[in-house]
């Protein structure tokens, strides 16, 4: 009786001169192969050159694994699946099934930098079935890493503080970021919303463009005002008062 894909058969290797050569031994192996095929069912093709590898097929495989906002010191990858591949397309498929603390002692190479943009990665180098997180300035190539997957980034601000935080394969929302101290212009690196509270006695503006000084001006001039208003990704935002200080905070879409 075949076990798989109930469970994993262990077969008992024959030993020349010693194993008895009967029919449940070639018999064992024939079962499962015929369970294997069963669970797979036939692709209808009539040679393996009509169709690609399981492997390559589910290379760019990911489910979970969100990127969020946590604090101005670390981020969170949420529990989840994903295929992490080398330079040559060899593949590792890991799995974590709880959420990962990501903080400066995650980094690949160096300290902490200021005004810095920082890179997201799920990296499978080690021997496990679950993936390790780290975080480099290198775009495309972090330190010591053979199997590794970009998943996200975030910018580290003149004063030390994460923000800007996305994931790459995000599907909802993002976490809500206070920008209450930092609502000049700067681009967005998705789709997202910007929330303002105003009651500063004085008016405020809302302006979002391509340019990297944005002048297009979309909302308000009203004293007191609370609004949400959209930026597109890659845009430019800004939020600016004749007095007082205004409430902001920024949402993304989720990824990028």
């Amino acid at each position: 009786m075949a076990s798989f894909p109930h469970a994993k058969k262990t077969f008992t290797q024959a030993v020349n001169g010693i194993t008895k050569l009967v029919a449940s031994l070639f018999n064992q192996p024939y079962d499962e192969i015929e369970a294997i095929q069963t669970a797979f069912g036939p692709l209808g093709c009539t040679s393996q050159s009509y169709t690609d590898s399981l492997k390559n097929l589910l290379l760019d495989y990911i489910q979970g694994c969100k990127v969020t906002y946590s604090d101005v010191a670390e981020i969170k990858v949420a529990a989840g699946m994903i295929a992490i591949p080398d330079a040559s397309g060899n593949v590792r498929w890991r799995r974590n099934t709880a959420e990962t603390t990501v903080n400066w002692a995650n980094i690949d190479t160096g300290a902490e930098g200021n005004a810095t943009q920082y890179y997201i990665y799920a990296r499978a180098d080690s021997a496990a079935t679950t993936f390790t997180v780290i975080i480099s300035t290198n775009a495309t190539t972090p330190t010591g890493g053979t199997f590794y997957r970009l998943i996200g980034q975030f910018y580290n601000n003149a004063s030390g503080n994460i923000e800007q935080v996305y994931g790459k394969h995000n599907i909802s929302l993002g976490a809500w970021e206070d920008r209450t101290t930092s609502y000049g212009a700067q681009q967005a690196v998705t789709d997202g919303f910007v929330k303002l509270i105003y009651t500063g006695g004085g008016s405020w503006a809302f302006f979002t463009d391509g340019n990297a000084n944005p002048i297009l001006q979309l909302g308000g001039t009203d004293t007191h005002a609370s609004d949400c208003l959209p930026v597109r990704k890659g845009d430019y935002w800004k939020v600016t008062v004749t007095s007082g200080s205004p409430v902001v905070y920024w949402i993304s879409n989720g990824g990028y």
